[in-house]
């Protein structure tokens, strides 16, 4: 009986370049696929949970958080949006409101980046004239700063629902005599700490009660 032996030596270095390829393509699937899957969040994330979307939508956003900012002056700001770019233009009283209006518009819906124009101009007039504008100005501010509960209400719901942030379209708000009380859930703590925050930065607003606000 004749035992015959196949040499497969000349085969090991097809099997071992076979191997090599398809280890090679499984580890690029492995790499690429978050890459995928962050893409798809980043679209996500500059969705409105409400629908809207479009340069107008972002750009009236923009504008109604610098305005309803009690931190901001927003009277000399003016806003363009072109393909998801917030341009800010005109004067900011202090760079910590050039900052605060860049972070406002990063942070709405619909914005994918903030060309920050602002120039700040914060030196005190010299001018009967000049000192007698900024008095003024400051009184009407002063008075800006009063609102009615469903002023407040409407605002606070708003300025919550256009934060990429803070993520929810569900946030319960209530307003009585200037106190606002979240009710609701948000995914994590930064974002219930967001909503505490630009709640509390609202014109009009004098106490924020958020325990009903929960991570969930």
């Amino acid at each position: 009986m004749n035992i015959v032996i196949l040499d497969t030596t000349e085969e090991r270095p097809a099997r071992t370049w076979l191997l090599v390829a398809l280890a090679g393509l499984f580890s690029s699937f492995l790499l690429s696929a978050p890459r995928v899957i962050a893409a798809t969040a980043d679209l996500m994330d500059t969705t409105r949970c409400d629908g809207k979307s479009g340069d107008a939508v972002a750009t009236a956003e923009v504008e109604s958080r610098l305005r309803w900012s009690s931190l901001i002056d927003a009277n000399d700001m003016r806003v363009l949006t072109i393909k998801g770019t917030v341009e800010l233009h005109g004067i900011a009283h202090s760079e910590t409101q050039k900052t605060l209006a860049d972070r406002l518009a990063s942070d709405t819906y619909g914005v994918v980046g903030v060309n920050n124009q602002l120039d700040v101009v914060d030196w005190a007039p010299i001018t009967d004239i000049g000192r007698a504008h900024l008095k003024s100005r400051a009184a009407e501010r002063q008075v800006d700063q009063v609102k009615s509960d469903p002023w407040i209400t409407g605002s606070v719901k708003s300025m919550l629902a256009s934060s990429r942030g803070i993520g929810r379209c569900d946030i319960d708000v209530k307003t009585l005599a200037g106190v606002v009380s979240l009710r609701g859930m948000v995914a994590s703590s930064a974002a219930r700490d967001l909503a505490v925050e630009f709640t509390t930065n609202t014109l009009g607003v004098r106490l924020v009660e958020a325990d009903e606000l929960v991570v969930h």
